[in-house]
């Protein structure tokens, strides 16, 4: 059972204070409980978000930290990283917007998953300041298609079964994606690329970029959330990115469409897992009944949230796990390992996980 500690709680509070769900901290931290805060947020990637919501509580001034009791080294430390997640993602906007223009020009129809196209959803205020990664494009094109323009610009990695990684930019990686996402249970997965394929027609334009139907995203980022909790983990940012999705849907006002996701949900074996998703909806982000798309499941949620309070985001906090996967042996013993603690939870996919690492490796 996940240990909930005193920061912790805190840490979750100021992710509530930040989204609008929470108006205030419980209490005011001390200066070195701030600095464990920021260690938290930088291991989560939320260092931007978590700064607005300080500014929420009121350190909008030149020495408001102090009503706060934060230190001003540390105010001007967060705030110039928060500056520069900014202005980085002013930059992986233009380039998205740019590499889908390139793509067009060539006949290739692309939209942005993920990353960029789920920050769509953040609302003004937080936009600028979800921190941003790779450019992840899906590519209305066959695998050779996608393959012979990635090798035309500059092919960064051999082409995987999800994507291909190209050289668009100096200053930001670039995959191309012929599938966005897979699940490892065969027979889930077959059902979940006929899913993608169906939802082509759905994409859509939000803020001069083309991205997938809210519908898709529901299911879409929840299959991928779901795959990194069987790989190098799953942090608060994709969680985070999953709760503006579901403000967004709102897939709960229409109970004949609330039960086509559910059915939905249940035919990718993904209706557990979304159940755990929702205890962490409901006790990091303080998500609104309303939105929920199941029930929650209190005891899969648990073992969900410390697995991504002790990873972090792509397992940057699990010191054993960097240990163990610096060898090519030690990768393999740590994915049994962890398969092993999740086999009781979701044994179809575990089950399914090291067939699935022989055939597609």
């Amino acid at each position: 059972m996940i240990q909930i500690d005193i920061m912790n709680l805190l840490f979750f509070e100021l992710i509530r204070v930040a989204i609008g769900t929470q108006n205030t901290l419980s209490r005011l931290p001390s200066e070195a409980e701030w600095e464990e805060l920021f260690e938290m947020a930088v291991k989560q990637s939320l260092v931007g978000v978590c700064f607005c919501g300080i500014h929420q509580l009121g350190a909008d001034s030149d020495e408001g930290y102090i009503n706060i009791g934060m230190s001003e080294d540390l105010y001007f430390d967060w705030m110039g990283t928060a500056a520069q997640i900014n202005m980085k993602n002013e930059i992986v906007n233009k380039q998205c917007v740019e590499l889908q223009k390139r793509l067009s020009t060539d006949g290739l129809r692309s939209c942005a998953l993920k990353g960029q196209g789920v920050a769509t959803l953040y609302g003004e205020e937080l936009r600028g300041f979800r921190q941003s990664g790779d450019i992840d494009l899906w590519v209305d094109a066959p695998k050779k298609d996608v393959v012979d323009w990635a090798k035309k610009v500059g092919m960064t990695e051999k082409p995987g079964y999800l994507h291909v990684g190209v050289s668009c930019f100096d200053d930001t990686s670039v995959e191309l994606h012929y599938r966005p996402t897979y699940l490892r249970s065969f027979t889930h997965n077959r059902r979940l690329q006929q899913y993608c394929e169906s939802h082509k027609a759905d994409w859509t334009e939000r803020n001069g970029m083309i991205v997938p139907s809210w519908e898709f995203d529901v299911v879409y980022q929840l299959s991928h959330i779901y795959r990194h909790l069987f790989g190098l983990g799953v942090g608060l940012r994709q969680l985070m990115d999953y709760y503006f999705v579901l403000r967004a849907s709102n897939s709960n006002s229409d109970s004949d469409s609330n039960e086509s996701l559910k059915r939905t949900l249940s035919s990718l074996g993904l209706y557990n897992f979304a159940g755990a998703v929702m205890y962490v909806m409901r006790e990091v982000f303080g998500l609104d009944e309303r939105y929920m798309i199941c029930s929650v499941d209190e005891k899969r949620g648990r073992m969900l949230l410390e697995q991504v309070m002790r990873t972090g985001n792509f397992g940057h906090l699990d010191e054993k796990q960097k240990a163990a996967r610096s060898t090519k042996a030690g990768n393999v013993k740590y994915k049994l390992r962890q398969w092993w603690k999740l086999v009781r939870f979701y044994p179809e996919e575990t089950l399914s996980a090291p067939f699935w690492s022989v055939i597609n490796r």
